[in-house]
């Protein structure tokens, strides 16, 4: 029968390097991965935030829009009720006059002949 052999072997010192290379490889793919399923996630949230923000965008343009329309609505019913007024004014501007005609002519009349 053989002894064992009683002095150990000793690893190639490639392996040691070897093993370390692959463990900084293995240790930075998954560092890498794990970048990457963040900025997936970071994307996916821009890509909501995005959207939301064009449909808010949206939004803001029709209500400028409505607004735009009431506000012409309302520029044409003042300038309706301008020249409505205008009109008011003018009548009572004449029936100030025929009223005043007639007081100048009840004042010129003489006094004998007041209407009873």
């Amino acid at each position: 029968m053989t002894s064992p052999d009683p002095t150990p072997r000793s690893t190639p010192p490639w392996l040691t390097m070897a093993v370390a290379l692959l463990v900084s490889v293995a240790t930075a793919a998954l560092s890498f991965a794990v970048q990457w399923g963040t900025l997936g996630a970071d994307v996916r949230n821009l890509h909501a935030a995005h959207a939301e923000t064009r449909a808010a965008g949206a939004a803001v343009t029709q209500a400028q829009v409505s607004l735009g329309a009431r506000l012409s609505t309302v520029e044409a019913e003042q300038q309706a009720g301008r020249r409505t007024l205008d009109t008011e004014i003018a009548s009572l501007r004449r029936e100030i006059q025929l009223l005043t005609r007639a007081v100048e002519r009840l004042t010129d009349e003489p006094r004998g002949h007041a209407r009873r």
